[in-house]
């Protein structure tokens, strides 16, 4: 794409010429993806591996050993076990564009990082004490549970909320706070069906933020599904969405989410409708990809995903995915580790 300027002052030039840009010039909205491409030609030059499922993620393996680096705008982080490679991409990329070291990873977007020998854990305390002082609830009293399992929200009687650019502002900081706390994804995802028309009655219900159901929903009737996904006792990925069309029993419903499932995890939004998703089903367990095991209500993880629990099953799912509290009060201290 061609950009022409005016001359700055005090360049003596013909009033009837402009200048054009030969490079990025900061500032400009082409200049980030120039910088993008520059750096991605860089990565991938020295043997790095850019990622399909997340194109700002590049990865290099020599070995056993490996090494990540992950870009948002101009902030790079380093991860993995090969010193020798940590050094050397630095040497490159200060080389190249002149950086910053700034040590071991503390604190990034929003993201608290704690270090210990046998662990890394990741914690947005900050964050939520910074969203319950924008709420006007940084003193309210602390609750064993996201939301009141007896309350179902759906659009009733209650005047508009007025302002509803906070009600939106406050869900999308919630959706971002889902990235350290599954447990309020279910009320997150209740509250997100509402951003068009918001109520009182439903920006009331925020502060409680701290398988499938059938026809859960009281104005579509449609189910919710809900899934989780575990790399050896660690929580990696998790969801709850609420389904495309309406089930006509609570069979169809949990296979229904369990073909969304079965889906790559990462592209699973990407995947098409299936008419018959038990085939999917079916055709996975052949495959040896997938295999089915029952499992009782009171073991069943993925209702953290589907429904408003009472507080002795919410502490006990809380637990078995993998959440612990460092902090208190423990309605903003919950991590991954």
């Amino acid at each position: 794409e061609n950009v022409y300027m005016i001359p700055p002052p005090g360049v003596t030039n013909d009033p009837s010429k402009v200048c054009k840009l030969v490079k990025s010039l900061y500032g400009l909205k082409q200049a980030s993806r120039q910088w993008y491409a520059k750096l991605t030609s860089l990565l991938v030059s020295h043997a790095y591996h850019q990622a399909h499922s997340d194109h700002s993620l590049f990865t290099k393996h020599n070995g056993s050993s490996f090494t990540l680096l992950l870009v948002y705008v101009d902030d790079v982080i380093l991860a993995g076990n090969d010193m020798t490679e940590f050094t050397y991409i630095k040497i490159l990329l200060d080389t190249s564009f002149k950086i910053k070291d700034l040590g071991k990873l503390k604190y990034f977007l929003g993201l608290e990082v704690a270090h210990s020998s046998s662990s890394i854990s990741l914690c947005q305390r900050k964050y939520c004490l910074d969203l319950l002082s924008d709420a006007g609830l940084l003193g309210a009293k602390p609750v064993n549970t996201p939301s009141d399992a007896s309350i179902k929200l759906h659009h009733d009687a209650s005047p508009p909320y007025q302002d509803v650019s906070a009600y939106r502002r406050l869900v999308g900081r919630l959706l971002y706070l889902t990235t350290t706390r599954p447990d309020i994804t279910f009320i997150t995802q209740q509250l997100s069906q509402f951003l068009s028309k918001p109520t009182h009655s439903l920006y009331c219900c925020y502060p409680c933020f701290s398988d499938a159901d059938w026809a859960d929903c009281k104005d579509s009737r449609r189910s919710i599904s809900g899934q989780c996904f575990f790399l050896g006792q660690s929580l990696i990925s998790w969801r709850t969405k609420k389904q495309l069309t309406v089930a006509r029993s609570s069979s169809e419903a949990e296979y229904r989410a369990l073909a969304a499932a079965t889906s790559n995890p990462v592209f699973h939004e990407r995947t098409k409708h299936l008419d018959i998703d038990c085939h999917i089903v079916r055709e996975k367990m052949l495959a040896g990809v997938m295999k089915l095991l029952p499992v009782s209500s009171k073991e069943q993880i993925a209702d953290f995903f589907t429904k408003a629990l009472l507080p002795q099953p919410f502490a006990i799912l809380s637990t078995k995915l993998g959440m612990v509290d460092i902090y208190h009060p423990p309605s903003c201290g919950r991590v991954l580790q």
